[in-house]
């Protein structure tokens, strides 16, 4: 084969690849998917203390700022520290002596539907 007829097959294959290429990006261009904010998570998922004693759990995810949507009541309270951050602090304190159940919700700020996350809390 001669370097003439090799240089011309070259570029045949080579003008071939870029109209197989074309003619691919001619395509309708796909939208970029869209997601939301991550779902809203509390670590640990639950709280078992004592009467006054306390754990803290971090919530995380959905759309900062937080807030306590659901106090937990008279059988323990709950301080939300750090509400603008993208790691909160739920500082819950048991009050009553007795054995008992309760939790605490946090929402976030998710504009079209708030994301709420439960922690189930136990005192003993």
């Amino acid at each position: 084969m001669t370097v003439s007829k090799f240089l011309a097959l070259a570029c045949v294959t080579v003008a071939a690849v870029l109209a197989l290429q074309c003619s691919k990006s001619s395509s309708t261009p796909t939208q970029p998917t869209t997601q939301g904010p991550p779902p809203l998570t509390a670590t640990p998922s639950s709280v078992s203390v004592s009467a006054n004693t306390s754990q803290d759990v971090t919530v995380s995810g959905g759309m900062p700022p937080y807030a306590i949507s659901g106090a937990p009541s008279a059988i323990a309270t709950a301080q939300l520290l750090n509400s603008d951050s993208a790691m909160a602090i739920v500082h819950i304190v048991g009050v009553t002596v007795a054995s008992v159940s309760t939790s605490v919700v946090i929402n976030d700020n998710t504009a079209s539907t708030p994301k709420s996350v439960s922690i189930p809390v136990t005192v003993h």
